[in-house]
């Protein structure tokens, strides 16, 4: 038998002979507690004969549901559903909460149990209800409204999640802005998807008014100016990285240049990326400066641009633009050794993760507004410095 299972058990079997002894001395029914004996004793006997389930089954018997037991049966309970045996913490759960001379604080308790039974069961309605009927209750309300709000986050049930965030912030002082900012932009991507864009501007408005740092909501109000071909206002929206979070500048390339492409103004492109790059943004920006250096002005111009940044901001992705001019008027001798130099910052750039989680360090290849891992919001960022932008 594994160590976890005597862990879990021994204190049931404690918690049983307990019963045992206080039945006998309560009563003084020698037969009674013979019988709880021998009971006690089997329990026992196949604790040590490695059959757990029998074991369980045995001690439960012996532990009366009351005001003295119901913490050993809750216990035992949560230690059941965190080793993936939800049927028999439901079973627990359900028995102590069907007891009506339980105080109702302990009623209380099982009752949060059993809804975080049936999360992990998936039965996420009955869950829902479970905390529905808690969320103003003095001892659980905090944390059940944070599992409501897990729940509508999982269903994606934005208005519901909206609404729940604002209660806890209401309520219990807790900071969710951001979080509420990106549930409205979900609503505004569903309404984007649908066609609904004045729709969808109004829920980027109310997530601009719940955050003003977030960048989520300049990306997507960019995108709709760009469907109705408004390039002017797309670019405005894209000016206000440089204020929100000039670390995610990069992710607007290719649209920034798209937009200024039709209206025809590459002055202005150049402008606004010397602005970001002196504003911090990372290696891809001065790189679509570089580039945009290199067709009005040639190689030359371009490498020393490049170069003159490098001195002072290192980063590899500025080397591998440096080492492919070179490569276009070095010598064969000297291509050969550059190009194995190319191909090894190739495959070191092609190794890094480009984004990391501010919360729980996941990094990753893609940009994800919530975190995979620890479910935050915008808490993933592009990396800077040597290896990322």
């Amino acid at each position: 038998m594994s160590l976890d299972w005597i862990l879990i058990l021994l204190p049931v079997a404690a918690a049983s002979g307990w019963l045992a002894g206080r039945s006998f001395s309560a009563k003084k029914n020698s037969n009674q507690f013979a019988g709880l004996s021998r009971r006690y004793m089997t329990g026992l006997n196949y604790l040590l004969n490695e059959q757990p389930d029998k074991a369980i089954d045995t001690f439960i018997q012996l532990l009366e549901v009351d005001s003295e037991t119901v913490e050993t049966h809750l216990a035992l309970g949560s230690l059941f559903r965190r080793r993936g045996e939800v049927d028999r913490a439901l079973r627990l759960h359900q028995n102590i909460i069907a007891r009506p001379a339980l105080a109702g604080d302990l009623r209380q308790m099982a009752m949060f149990e059993l809804g975080l039974d049936y999360l992990a069961a998936g039965v996420l309605d009955r869950a829902e209800h479970i905390f529905e009927d808690l969320k103003s209750s003095q001892h659980h309300g905090t944390v059940s409204l944070q599992q409501l709000l897990n729940i509508y986050q999982s269903t994606k049930d934005w208005e519901r999640a909206i609404t729940t965030a604002q209660q806890l912030q209401m309520q219990n002082h807790i900071d969710s802005r951001a979080a509420c900012a990106h549930f409205y932009c979900e609503l505004a991507e569903l309404s984007i998807n649908q066609n609904q864009l004045s729709t969808a501007n109004k829920q980027l408005k109310q997530a601009l008014k719940t955050d003003k740092k977030s960048v989520r909501v300049s990306f997507l109000q960019a995108k709709i100016a760009m469907q109705q071909q408004n390039w002017k206002e797309a670019i405005k929206y894209f000016r206000n990285l440089l204020n929100q979070d000039i670390d995610f500048f990069s992710e607007i390339l290719p649209d920034l240049k798209s937009c200024f492409a039709a209206i025809n103004d590459e002055k202005g492109y150049q402008k606004l990326l010397n602005e970001a790059t002196e504003s911090g943004a990372g290696s891809s920006v001065f790189l679509a400066m570089a580039n945009s250096v290199r067709d009005a002005k040639g190689d030359k111009a371009a490498g020393e641009y490049i170069t003159r940044h490098l001195r002072q901001h290192p980063s590899l992705k500025g080397l591998q633009a440096l080492i492919e001019l070179h490569l276009i008027y070095s010598s064969d001798t000297a291509k050969e050794s550059l190009n194995i130099l190319k191909d090894l910052v190739d495959d070191l750039i092609k190794s890094k993760s480009s984004y990391r989680c501010e919360s729980c360090g996941l990094e990753s290849k893609q940009l994800y507004w919530n975190c995979p891992s620890c479910k935050s919001w915008g808490s993933i960022k592009p990396i800077l410095g040597l290896e990322g932008e």
